[in-house]
């Protein structure tokens, strides 16, 4: 009885993770600006998974690998980074340099232990829904090994 539950459970979790986790490349700008803006080549490096949320304006969560996080808006004129509780306007140059400096401290910033073993699968959301074609509040993205974003469809975002 016991092996019956847990294949429903895995056929279950591999059903809901293909109809709700639909992947969508990383916009052009969004690449740009972490690639070139911000220096973090490459990127799959530093970055662990990036979150498409439906705000206006349109804004991307970008988790790093220590499980740091931090926010890039595109507005009209330029993009601009969210990190912490500042807004750094990436088109002016002292402003990106702030956003540098502020986002070397995030990187360097200790991994935070929860106490579990850390498969290294998952960084950010777990479980529930991700923005399927609901509607959904978020979508999730995904680069390649070249930094450029790449529409796939797996449970692991880099497969």
């Amino acid at each position: 009885m016991d092996k019956l539950r847990e294949h429903i459970r895995k056929e279950i979790k591999r059903i809901s993770e293909e109809l709700g986790m639909k992947k969508y490349p990383t916009p052009p700008e969004i690449m740009n600006a972490l690639v070139n803006d911000l220096r973090l080549r490459p990127a799959i490096r530093y970055v662990n998974n990036v979150k498409a949320a439906n705000t206006v304006p349109p804004s991307y969560m970008i988790f790093l690998h220590n499980g740091q996080s931090f926010q890039l808006y595109i507005e009209k004129t330029s993009i601009v980074a969210k990190i912490g509780t500042k807004s750094y306007w990436l088109m002016n140059g002292d402003e990106t340099s702030e956003a540098r400096k502020e986002l070397n401290r995030l990187l360097t910033q200790p991994i935070p232990s929860s106490g579990e073993e850390d498969t290294g699968e998952t960084t950010g959301d777990e479980g529930g829904e991700a923005g399927g074609e609901a509607g959904g509040g978020e979508a999730e993205m995904e680069l390649d090994e070249g930094g450029e974003g790449v529409d796939t469809s797996g449970a692991g975002l880099w497969n």
